[in-house]
């Protein structure tokens, strides 16, 4: 499910942020993370083409959830730092 589905039709298109730039003077990116930083990893490759396989993969061990209200909420703010 797309996030412009989730959204019930609020962005018609999906906006583009091609050759912008912005900062967060404000915004702490660890409150994105759960408490605990234990994780595992496992070597794989890359999903897409070339599909090398020389990536480590690290996978958080406790999970995060994200609601699509909270998504919404995230575009909304990117989208008003962007104007």
């Amino acid at each position: 499910m797309s996030l412009f589905t989730i959204s019930n039709g609020c962005f018609p298109s999906p906006p583009s942020f091609q050759g912008k730039q912005t900062t967060f003077a404000s915004f702490d990116p660890k409150i994105l993370l759960p408490g605990s930083l234990n994780y595992w990893t496992y070597d794989g490759s890359l999903t897409t083409p070339p599909l090398l396989e020389s990536v480590t993969w690290i996978v958080l061990k406790e999970p995060i959830s994200v609601s699509p209200a909270q998504v919404i909420n995230l575009l909304y703010y990117l989208l008003a730092l962007a104007s």
